[in-house]
């Protein structure tokens, strides 16, 4: 559970943010034969981004378009990762995604803090930075929420990560009207 999770959350990232123009179908048929995350990328974008791996991270960046794709075991966001996207402080980000020309970015991080105290957290923060909550809901333990300002929505979903008692945090940040 703890690797699939963020396989999934990475490959709905990489059809939120348009890598590649096909269906989730089309680029999971394109990945199947891919044995890297390396390969995976270069199958589902066409071959349109170089990668770099490193201390056992993968960086994949488009210079022409800005596109960024980050993930390992302890990453940094890309230097294009907007600002006004909140990330829980002390976490460890897994997977971080950023879409300049649509406007969209996403990161998988995780706390060693409960479910609880970062759900409170997010409230907080995006209270006082002028975010408007759309929509707030719970299945089973996993709390989803979305959060408005002007044309931006931003969804953070939070997982209790039971291996470690802490939580898994999904963000996704991206405009309204495209």
């Amino acid at each position: 559970m703890k690797r699939i999770f963020p396989f999934i959350v990475i490959v709905g990232a990489l059809a939120l943010v348009g890598f590649g123009c096909n269906s989730v179908q089309n680029a999971q048929r394109k990945v199947s034969g891919a044995t890297t995350t390396t390969q995976a990328v270069k199958h589902a974008t066409s071959g349109q981004f170089e990668g770099n791996i490193k201390n056992d991270q993968h960086i994949f960046k488009d210079d022409k378009t800005g596109k960024t794709y980050v993930e390992g075991a302890d990453v940094k966001l890309p230097d294009n990762f907007p600002k006004d996207t909140p990330i829980y402080p002390g976490s460890t980000i897994s997977a971080a995604i950023v879409s300049p020309s649509l406007h969209s970015a996403g990161a998988t991080i995780s706390s060693l803090d409960d479910a609880q105290k970062t759900g409170q957290w997010y409230t907080d923060q995006m209270k006082n930075n002028g975010w408007k909550e759309k929509q707030h809901f719970a299945s089973g333990s996993t709390e989803y929420r979305t959060y408005n300002k002007g044309l931006v929505d931003i969804k953070v979903t939070i997982i209790p990560d039971s291996d470690t008692g802490g939580t898994v945090i999904s963000i996704a940040r991206y405009r309204i009207d495209l």
